[in-house]
């Protein structure tokens, strides 16, 4: 099983979004969040379950709700990149610190 790996853009963004979510209601964030891991746990066993994006450089992506969760497999590792909300321009994203929007 692949060790997931969060990238700190990706870590500010689950922070941003529990806080967005949590402006409404606590537990609908902390649901969000435990959804989060239980993908993500999902994913280390079967990392090829995601969609490929080739807008963004060929990395997968998953839905999480209204959230597109993006990562690529390194060596043993998941790399959790981003999480964007599913209404933005994914052209326009930076999944890496080397990527230009």
């Amino acid at each position: 099983m692949l060790q997931p790996i969060f990238t700190g853009p990706a870590r500010r963004d689950l922070g941003a979004i529990w806080k967005h979510i949590a402006a409404d209601s606590a537990e609908a964030a902390d649901r969000f969040v435990d959804e989060v891991d239980r993908r993500i746990h999902l994913l280390c066993a079967q990392p090829t379950q995601g969609e490929r994006d080739h807008r963004v450089g060929g990395c997968r992506r998953v839905l999480i709700g209204r959230y597109l969760l993006f990562y690529e497999q390194a060596g043993r590792e998941l790399r959790i990149l981003r999480l964007y909300h599913s209404a933005r321009r994914i052209e326009k994203m930076r999944l890496r610190p080397d990527d230009s929007p």
